[in-house]
């Protein structure tokens, strides 16, 4: 009994403490230059890859740390900081006619917040943290990109649900919500465009990560609002219908990429936008090589291979809970 009680007291002790190390780090996220990326972020991104390994095992020895990491980890203690500034950040910030401002969250999590309109992308809560489930009353739509873990939340897409927020599917996604009223889960074909209370969205079906696999739902979605247009990848990497694919290539508007950091290159230089932004940075809890891939430098580096390609482009590198803002001034 004095050994279960002692590891009970272990772990609410290792939940609620916050190591200064961890302040320290999501201080200087706070309060760095967002360039692209300086030699103080990288530095500093090598320090949060370092701080982020503890504990994660190697690839060799499994895809995944145990469910203790989970608990007393050190991925938590930063993310619950730097998530919870930008959860506030969503709230609190008006955005000015014109503009459209965009917070990179977990993986492929992002919320991208007009003067009338705040979406949801890929939002799950992958690390027990309440931070994720707390933005389902800050937007007004809820786009999953298809069914993964870290991309597709079941518990925070009830939540959303029971706040009357609409959430869009690619096709044949195919779960069911006993919370959902009629018309608050949508099902999108691909390329097809449905029109949500003045936000477009059009479906593109791919398949996972290059798998070759288009039985399963996957979708990139381009958002048109306020304005702007915004696509997002998802984990998607080709395209089942080349028409499509061709027909978005084609566009040359797009004002923001969030594009998963798999994506090539050439597969950024084709879509050509304004910004883009690569995400699934910092492979939380996964293995130390995927953590060590995923940092900004590993990242960076991939995409100077051939610069020249990213002309015009404007390549931005986010930290969790890191944004930025775009307006008609920079178009």
């Amino acid at each position: 009994m004095v050994i279960i009680l002692a590891m009970v007291l272990t772990v609410v002790y290792f939940w609620f403490y916050t190591p200064p190390r961890a302040r320290e780090i999501d201080r200087q996220i706070a309060v760095t230059d967002l360039l692209v990326p300086s030699e103080e972020r990288l530095d500093l991104s090598q320090d949060l890859t370092r701080y982020f390994a503890w504990g994660l095992p190697k690839k060799d020895r499994g895809a995944a740390p145990s469910l203790l990491h989970f608990f007393i980890g050190r991925q938590r203690k930063v993310l619950d900081l730097s998530l919870g500034r930008a959860q506030k950040e969503i709230r609190d910030e008006k955005i000015g006619e014109g503009k459209i401002k965009v917070w990179s969250m977990l993986n492929m999590g992002t919320v991208v917040k007009t003067s009338q309109k705040a979406i949801g992308f890929d939002l799950a809560d992958t690390y027990f943290s309440s931070v994720q489930k707390g933005l389902t009353d800050l937007i007004d739509v809820l786009l999953v990109t298809h069914g993964d873990r870290d991309h597709f939340d079941t518990e925070l897409i009830k939540k959303a649900l029971r706040e009357g927020k609409t959430v869009v599917f690619p096709a044949n996604f195919g779960f069911y919500f006993e919370e959902a009223e009629a018309g608050q889960i949508v099902e999108i074909e691909s390329g097809k465009t449905l029109d949500l209370d003045g936000i477009k969205i059009t479906a593109y079906q791919t398949d996972h990560r290059g798998e070759g696999d288009f039985n399963k739902p996957n979708a990139w979605y381009l958002v048109e609002t306020g304005g702007f247009k915004i696509l997002h990848s998802g984990d998607g990497l080709q395209f089942k219908k080349v028409n499509e694919a061709v027909s978005l290539k084609s566009r040359n508007d797009i004002d923001i990429f969030l594009a998963n950091s798999a994506l090539s290159t050439e597969n950024i230089a084709e879509i050509g936008p304004k910004i883009a932004v690569p995400l699934h940075l910092f492979k939380f809890m996964q293995n130390r090589e995927s953590l060590d891939e995923s940092g900004f430098k590993a990242v960076s580096d991939k995409y100077s291979l051939n610069q020249d390609q990213l002309a015009g482009i404007e390549m931005k590198f986010l930290f969790p809970g890191e944004s930025f803002e775009y307006g008609n001034l920079d178009r």
